[in-house]
């Protein structure tokens, strides 16, 4: 039997032979494609012809990773910070001359205009996706294309942990307490709201500025001579991103 396509791109062999159930198997040969590329098989045996018709289309996106050092896939990023190393896989390699995938996000943040593929490759050449300040949890969704491949929820900087330099001090001495970030002050700094639960024995600045580009930064807790033994509560942090620390303030012997 002899075998012919009609598309360069679908190879097949000239010709192939029967077995004793007179059935003649082969696997053509498919190259990847640019774009929708109609082709046909023709098998032929004496004056009789067989066709099939299909197209090749190109490859799509099929998925999307990113491998960031020090990231945990799925995690969510804190607004302003990057995710690096990211990538888009193709459910089939892509053709001669490589592919140019367009990208584009919606949320807070942005990707490059486009990614390429080499020539025979199924996965990009690795991209950043840089996010946004938020000021709440946000979601940032990546297209390739027309296809939604993914994204991240975006969550604000806030105070991850408040620290004091001793738990239990002598009345009328001074405190250095400090804060931590979940991520890098925004340009500007990141102002944070503190507060004392009695001010009587306990006092703290209303707010401490964070410089931008820092996680931490430092403020003092004056204390003051108290008749008995009293538990103040330190407050860092706004509604519903709160971090306490307990001092215990001594009375005088």
């Amino acid at each position: 039997m002899s075998v012919s396509s009609s598309s360069p791109g679908v190879i097949v062999p000239p010709t192939v032979t029967a077995d004793a159930m007179s059935r003649g198997i082969f696997l053509p040969e498919i190259q990847p494609v640019l774009v929708d590329t109609p082709a046909t098989i023709t098998v032929t045996t004496g004056s009789v012809s067989r066709s099939v018709n299909f197209v090749v289309i190109p490859p799509t996106v099929s998925a999307m990773s990113c491998t960031s050092p020090g990231r945990t896939p799925g995690s969510p990023v804190i607004g302003g910070d990057s995710v690096t190393n990211c990538k888009l896989t193709l459910n089939g390699p892509a053709a001669d001359g490589g592919m140019s995938i367009p990208l584009f996000s919606t949320g807070p943040g942005s990707v490059p205009s486009s990614v390429n593929v080499s020539a025979g490759q199924l996965e990009s050449e690795p991209f950043s996706v840089a996010t946004t300040q938020v000021t709440s949890r946000s979601q940032l969704s990546i297209f390739a294309g027309s296809a939604n491949v993914g994204g991240f929820t975006v969550i604000p900087v806030a105070v991850a942990n408040l620290l004091l330099s001793t738990q239990t001090v002598p009345g009328g001495t001074i405190v250095t307490a400090s804060i931590i970030l979940n991520g890098d002050a925004p340009p500007g700094g990141f102002s944070v709201p503190l507060s004392s639960g009695n001010i009587s024995a306990a006092t703290v600045p209303p707010t401490i500025l964070v410089p931008a580009g820092q996680t931490t930064g430092s403020f003092p807790i004056t204390t003051s001579v108290v008749q008995n033994d009293t538990t103040v509560t330190i407050t860092a942090g706004a509604i519903g991103a709160t971090r306490t620390a307990p001092l215990v303030v001594r009375a005088g012997s």
